[in-house]
């Protein structure tokens, strides 16, 4: 399954800086105008991904089968998840089961 880190060839650690300017490397590549279809895959990653709140949403619930525990034991025995990503974590599970 191709990705939103794969279509703009970052990592899934990558900081907002890293994709935003992976993005505008791939619009300079597949202008809205000369390739449109290329475009818009490109334009919904980024969408997906830009902020590290998005990038959480999109690593827990835009997979064929959501693990939620498996995310944060891969977080947590990388070193990833810090204190206030624990935070922001949290706070992006309550939004989205409220």
């Amino acid at each position: 399954m191709i990705t939103a880190f794969d279509i703009l060839g970052v990592n899934i650690d990558a900081t907002n800086d890293e994709i935003k300017k992976a993005y505008l490397q791939k619009v300079k590549i597949y202008s809205p105008e000369q390739a449109p279809d290329e475009f818009k895959k490109i334009r919904s990653a980024f969408d997906l991904i830009n902020t590290e709140t998005k990038r959480i949403k999109y690593q827990l619930f835009n997979t064929d089968m959501p693990n939620i525990f498996a995310f944060v034991e891969d977080s947590l025995s990388a070193g990833k998840l810090q204190a206030t990503n624990e935070k922001l974590l949290t706070k992006v599970l309550l939004e989205t089961h409220g």
